[in-house]
């Protein structure tokens, strides 16, 4: 089937229009375009392309040719990728602004996942060579002409199978004979037959449709019998609990590496005992990448790495996975990561040596990258998708990656922000991803005050993000959640995780902040109090315990 890719421009005209040229994963999309639509007064020029490249996904590239400046805002022309479609799938909000030649955009796209499926069986009297059709659904074409062998006299079929996403129907197929031969007799006449197909598993038997010269045309029509949407699992799969005394220090230079059990400390196994006994079967591991990698680039500290590898092997032994989550805020040795002091690909680089290392251990759920802030969605989106390639070309193809997005991963932002929409082009080749939320019931959503906005407000903070991923097949973590012991906090939880039940399609679980051996009194510490055999438990943890997920 053939694919199309739109992609809508717009320019700053100076001496004359800007031009681009397209690539879609390194191979030419033709000659040089030309783009006319005015970027001042909000035009857009969509410029369409077709091609065989199947679903993807696909990196396209939209490259700025022709730069002129003259001294002013007034006087620069510039091109600007506005959005992008590719067979049916919208990219909007890409606005990625190109001033300079050379300058290049980028999108990564892929087609809908199909969801529909057309059995066409034939068969043929073949004469002087085989009988050819073509097939058409609602007058689009299913592709190039194809042949038939299977004889009708013998009472033989064949069988040729179409994916789309066409939807419940009706639709009109059409089956049109290309080929027709005959010499004057019944043996000497080739012809065509349509005799039974399947739509979305309803069968069309006995059609027995006869097509005897050229251009003859056999049409049906079918329609997807109505059943009744997947129901979601009583409980979302995974929940547990943030373990965050390994990234203490972080804003402390001199506690960087640090001299841990003074500057941080790492959860033991009464601990984890106590959280495996509640039930849980996720923590969610803080720790800097600068303690476990002390220069870019360099080889991991065994130490720090042991220790890491002695949470992740005893959680595994009691049933519980661990998500590592670098918790460096977007940045590392110094400098917000994607600049020139901390480049991307440091980032790749780390979780390509992480991936490796823990590439056989089917326990580890990989985090990329905690809250990042600085960086804005069109920069973070590139960053994120390098580092999750990397993870599976390191070999680590079994295990779940959680994908972050920007602005600190607030959940009420994902959708009023362009994380949805950029982020959201995010894409795993191993389809084992979700994107990793967080959310704070404070008045200012930063987690700075234990009073709770109201009871309803982690439900109102994830709804939009519910129905985005409900919308578009995506799950969703939400790696951090806090509460204290204010009762609006804790009605809040509740509230929040029942909604999170409600809609286990789309949450897979979460991770509440947070525990580890130096939390005390903090104001959403779910550390226990007293010790093995005594442990006296936070009221967080009674509302956890509901909604424990299945496994």
């Amino acid at each position: 089937m053939t694919d199309t890719l739109k992609l809508n421009l717009s320019e700053d005209a100076y001496k004359g229009d800007a031009q681009f040229t397209v690539t879609i994963d390194g191979v030419s999309l033709g000659a040089a375009q030309t783009v006319t639509a005015s970027h001042k007064a909000g035009a857009q020029q969509a410029f369409t392309f077709a091609g065989n490249w199947g679903a993807g996904p696909h990196k396209v590239a939209v490259k700025f040719l022709n730069d002129a400046y003259g001294g002013t805002s007034a006087t620069d022309r510039n091109l600007y990728l506005m959005s992008a479609d590719y067979d049916g799938t919208a990219y909007a909000g890409i606005n990625a602004g190109m001033y300079s030649a050379g300058d290049t955009a980028q999108v990564s796209v892929k087609a809908p996942a199909t969801t529909d499926t057309l059995t066409l069986n034939l068969s043929e009297d073949a004469y002087q060579g085989d009988a050819q059709f073509t097939a058409t659904i609602d007058g689009v074409s299913l592709g190039a002409a194809q042949t038939v062998t299977a004889s009708h006299e013998t009472g033989a079929q064949q069988s040729f199978t179409f994916n789309g996403n066409w939807g419940a129907g009706p639709h009109n197929i059409s089956v049109k004979f290309l080929n027709d031969a005959y010499s004057g007799t019944a043996a000497t006449d080739r012809n065509l037959f349509l005799v039974s197909a399947k739509y979305d598993g309803k069968a069309y038997d006995n059609l027995n449709k006869g097509m005897y010269s050229t251009g003859d045309t056999a049409q049906f029509t079918v329609q997807t019998t109505t059943s009744p949407p997947p129901q979601s699992s009583p409980h979302m799969s995974l929940v547990g609990v943030n373990l965050a005394g390994p990234a203490f220090g972080a804003q402390n230079p001199s506690s960087v590496p640090g001299v841990v059990g003074t500057d941080y400390v790492y959860p033991n196994h009464g601990e984890i005992d106590y959280f495996a006994s509640k039930g849980m079967n996720v923590f969610r591991l803080s720790f800097l990448m600068e303690r476990l990698q002390h220069s870019q680039g360099g080889a991991f500290d065994a130490a720090e790495l042991a220790r890491i590898d002695d949470v992740v092997n005893y959680s595994a032994s009691k049933g519980i996975k661990v998500i590592l989550d670098p918790h460096n805020f977007g940045a590392a040795w110094g400098n917000d990561i994607g600049t020139s002091g901390t480049p991307a690909s440091s980032l790749t680089t780390f979780n390509a040596k992480l991936a490796e290392h823990y590439k056989d251990t089917p326990s580890v759920i990989f985090g990329i990258m905690n809250e990042a802030h600085n960086q804005s969605a069109t920069q973070w989106e590139p960053i994120v998708q390098d580092s999750v390639n990397a993870i599976r070309a390191a070999g680590a193809t079994s295990q779940e990656i959680l994908v972050p997005g920007t602005y600190w991963q607030n959940a009420k932002d994902w959708t009023n922000s362009d994380n949805a929409t950029v982020m959201g082009k995010v894409q795993d080749p191993n389809h084992n991803m979700a994107f990793e939320l967080h959310v704070y019931f404070d008045a200012s959503s930063g987690g700075t005050d234990p009073a709770a906005a109201s009871p309803t407000i982690g439900v109102e903070r994830i709804t939009d993000a519910t129905k985005w991923a409900e919308a578009t097949g995506n799950r969703l973590f939400l790696g951090e959640f806090g509460a204290s012991q204010q009762s609006t906090s804790l009605a809040a939880l509740s509230n929040m995780l029942t909604y999170m039940d409600q809609h286990s399609g789309a949450w897979q679980g979460g991770t509440e902040w947070a525990a580890g051996p130096w939390w005390g009194d903090d104001m959403y510490s779910i550390e226990p109090t007293g010790g093995p055999g005594n442990y006296t438990d936070k009221p967080q943890m009674g509302i956890l315990t509901q909604h424990l997920g299945t496994g």
